[in-house]
């Protein structure tokens, strides 16, 4: 089998679809954001000269020492073996990171452990199954794709690679499993770096254009999906999907978020989605009306006070009644996961 597509492209974040055109400046930002302090050099030299760093003075030492990879000083210096427990460290930290199981076939194929090789290199493409045919016209590896440990997983790559056209089964899922990846990771990196450098850090408002980007980016590939198959009901999706679409409305602009409530309270109604979907969305619609939520769902961050704060209720005395009509869990129990003011 040979599949070519060009070059491997590497980031630490990988949207499925990037139709939307971005400002220059936008770009710039986006692709700062991701190589921030993931994307490594172990070489100085090319670490500053990177465009991207020089709004973080890349040229300084502090900040060169703090991004510096231990195990792409051993990968580039061919120490395979040392770079094999080194990178194990990185899957473990960036599990969806594709090209550190390339770095890994690469190092175990370099060591002649063939069976090893394909077993990163299946466990990575299976995470990213529109990059299979990228990593398969990667030179560094075709030593590795002649080998018969390699033979026992082409069939299995091949479904991967299928996987990312339209006109195949589990398109749908699997293109919902990559929107919600890149949905939950910048929202994630806001929250690391909010408990590092605090909320009203610069690099905060750095995140916080970033994510309006890939939400605006997430939103053209849930209409086009819901212009294609119709709003998905729980049966046409896997356990992992089946939050993608409401979660990427719930996070998209008021407008938006009416258009789409008529069918989520349709849906929910006769139980093909979850009855929640249609409480969160009700409520959060209500809150940026500048309304009383009625199911208790939205909470907001205090920065004074630096603790969350439950955003005002229609009825105490009723909401848990509400929410347990909707599937929910009680009021006390759900704001037990939150930071509240005192």
């Amino acid at each position: 089998m040979m599949i070519k597509k060009g070059n491997v492209i590497i980031c630490v974040l990988m949207l499925f679809v990037f139709k939307a055109p971005a400002q220059k400046s936008e770009k710039k930002l986006y692709k700062l954001i991701l190589l921030n302090g993931d994307t490594i050099y172990s070489d100085k030299a090319a670490f500053s000269s990177n465009p991207y760093f020089l709004p973080l003075k890349a040229g300084s030492d502090t900040i060169w020492k703090r991004v510096i990879a231990p195990h792409e000083i051993a990968f580039n210096s061919k120490n395979y073996t040392n770079a094999i427990k080194l990178i194990k460290g990185e899957i473990n930290k960036y599990p969806w990171y594709l090209y550190n199981y390339q770095q890994m076939a690469f190092c175990y194929s370099k060591t002649q452990q063939y069976d090893s090789a394909c077993f990163f290199l299946l466990q990575g493409l299976s995470l990213n199954k529109s990059d299979v045919a990228a990593v398969l016209s990667d030179p560094n590896l075709q030593q590795l794709f002649t080998t018969p440990a390699f033979l026992k997983i082409e069939k299995k790559l091949v479904e991967f690679e299928q996987l990312t056209h339209p006109d195949k089964p589990g398109y749908l899922n699997y293109t919902l499993y990559k929107v919600l990846q890149s949905d939950q990771y910048i929202r994630q990196l806001h929250f690391n770096y909010s408990q590092e450098y605090g909320a009203k850090s610069v690099k905060i408002d750095s995140i916080l254009k970033c994510m309006a980007l890939i939400d605006s980016l997430n939103l053209i590939t849930v209409k086009q999906l819901i212009k294609t198959y119709g709003y998905p009901t729980d049966l046409m999706l896997t356990e992992y999907s089946r939050n993608t679409i409401f979660l990427v409305l719930l996070h998209s602009p008021l407008s938006v978020q009416k258009q789409y409530l008529p069918d989520i309270k349709k849906l929910a109604k006769s139980n093909k989605i979850k009855k929640a979907h249609y409480a969160y969305m009700w409520d959060r619609i209500k809150v940026m009306e500048g309304k009383k939520q009625k199911f208790g769902t939205q909470v907001k961050y205090n920065d004074l006070k630096n603790c969350d704060e439950l955003c005002p209720i229609v009825s105490m005395k009723k909401v848990n009644m509400y929410r347990k009509k909707y599937g929910m869990e009680s009021l006390e129990q759900y704001l037990a996961h939150y930071q509240m003011c005192k």
